[in-house]
């Protein structure tokens, strides 16, 4: 009986918070959220209060409510519990995974994994990946009401963007259509809160048909606050459109570059990508186009941007000025005392992967460990960690730079007078491939030591390998789980008792 009750009462503070939520009152949710203890509610119901800590833009609560339940040994997660860890590890940042799980669930299962995946390649600027996913969404008979409406101004969106990477102009007839659908849709089903993202998305379709007026996209600056993505969104499509009406292209970049300052100096560096990326492709600017190229993490970008550039240079000097006075060379590294491949190098390649915004942790922990899980426990602690050695090094070479950490993520800022030399992005960008060879290389360093350092013994205990190699009981584990995957060890015991037979070097 009081099982019952409980689970009436617990059903209905779900419905008053996804209601504040839907009002636009996520405060109390968040708060009420924060204090949850996951553990203690039934399995059933975690992924209802997982999705709500999403919409409320806790991605890691979200996370943390369902990690347990997908990566627990055997399996044994439904397709809806999967999806939406995976769209929670997504907005962390850590979207190589969160791919791998949401490749793993079926759309006719669970539709919302379709979705998710569109998400995804929203923020990877692939489009084109996008709206195959978006169509593989509104092609299952469950998607009605508000989320069809959803999926479709996403799709025209998509289409757009498609479009503005150089896919065919016949799209965008297709996803005229699917927006005007869609306004007439939300305001039959009562959410004007989406009228605002399909006009722009209707002025974004004008200009790419070669309306290069700003009025459409002022009016929208005009319709919202002060402040509101949305109409901050705008304001720089304007001054796009602006730019691309100009003759004079030297006028163009000059003010294309003025604004770009401009947002910078404000921390809203993804404005100044938008803008640049817009720009770059009527100038043609080198240097713009190499920046652009080296500085964003997007294959979908750097497609495009390949095709408009020259043959690249072996390796490229990220700037704060003309001419710096002091610069850190990432590629010879003999002048800088790092070690190739080790944390602190690794951690700067990962950081120089993009100039315009900070990254979240889960991305920078996949560039740093790819392959890994990204763990709520550990993931974000071996992140700072590195950092702080980061931020070490460059005080202690002289640098003045700094990496600096927000709500958002964490970004190296150069200072004026000051560089790092990259190497073209085929490396720098700390791929899955390269920072793959530079861990192994590094854990066989490590497990040479350790081979040697154990003397006769055959079997070994986590703490009698952290101090043999000078480093934590955590760091230890980790070379000592690898040596089980590449079959070098074998575990005996278990908890506390647990010890390492090791078997070849």
């Amino acid at each position: 009986m009081g099982s019952g009750g409980a689970q009436k009462r617990r059903g209905r503070k779900l419905a008053e918070l996804n209601a504040l939520a839907a009002a636009g009152r996520p405060g109390v949710a968040r708060l009420q959220l924060r204090a949850m203890n996951f553990d203690k509610l039934p399995r059933k119901d975690r992924v209802h209060w997982a999705r709500l800590a999403r919409r409320v833009v806790l991605p890691d609560v979200a996370a943390r409510a369902l990690e347990k339940l997908v990566l627990e040994r055997g399996g044994g997660a439904t397709p809806e519990e999967t999806a939406e860890y995976a769209a929670a590890l997504s907005a962390l940042g850590a979207n190589a995974q969160a791919r791998r799980l949401l490749r793993g669930v079926s759309t006719e299962q669970c539709p919302d994994a379709a979705l998710f995946r569109a998400n995804l390649e929203f923020r990877c600027w692939d489009w084109a990946a996008a709206t195959r996913n978006l169509r593989e969404f509104l092609g299952q008979p469950s998607v009605q009401g508000v989320k069809r409406c959803i999926g479709k101004l996403n799709l025209g969106g998509a289409l757009t963007g498609e479009v503005s990477m150089g896919a065919d102009l016949r799209l965008l007839a297709e996803a005229e259509t699917l927006l005007l659908e869609s306004r007439e849709e939300a305001s039959a089903l009562g959410v004007p809160g989406l009228t605002g993202v399909i006009d722009l998305f209707l002025a974004q379709k004008d200009f790419f048909r070669g309306d290069h007026s700003p009025d459409p996209f002022r009016s929208l600056v005009n319709r919202h606050p002060a402040g509101d993505p949305l109409g901050e969104r705008a304001a720089v499509w304007a001054l796009i459109a602006e730019v691309h009406g100009l003759n004079d292209r030297r006028r163009a970049l000059r003010e294309a570059r003025r604004a770009s300052t401009r947002y910078r100096q404000l921390g809203k560096g993804t404005f100044a990508r938008d803008l640049e990326f817009a720009v770059a492709r009527v100038t043609l600017d080198a240097e713009t186009l190499r920046r652009l190229y080296v500085g964003s993490p997007f294959l979908a970008m750097r497609r495009v941007l390949g095709q408009l550039m020259g043959e690249p240079p072996p390796t490229y000097l990220w700037k704060n000025g003309s001419a710096p006075r002091r610069q850190l060379d990432l590629v010879d590294l003999s002048p800088t005392m790092l070690k190739r491949g080790q944390a602190v190098h690794r951690m700067l390649l990962a950081l120089a992967a993009d100039f315009y915004a900070p990254q979240p942790l889960g991305e920078l922990h996949e560039r740093m460990n790819p392959g890994e899980s990204y763990l709520l426990d550990s993931g974000p602690n071996r992140v700072h960690q590195v950092v702080h050695r980061v931020r070490t090094a460059l005080k202690a070479r002289g640098f003045r730079s700094r990496v600096d950490a927000s709500a958002d993520g964490i970004q190296l800022v150069l200072s004026e007078g000051e560089g790092l030399r990259l190497p073209w992005p085929a490396a720098h960008t700390v791929g899955a491939e390269q920072a793959r060879t530079w861990k192994d290389d590094r854990w066989e360093e490590q497990w040479r030591r350790l081979w040697s350092a154990r003397g006769a013994a055959s079997e070994i205990t986590a703490n009698q390998a952290a101090r043999l190699l000078g480093c934590s009981r955590r760091s230890a584990i980790r070379i000592l789980d690898e040596a089980l995957l590449k079959a070098r060890a074998s575990r005996l015991g278990r908890g506390p008792a647990t010890r390492y037979r090791l078997i070849g070097r």
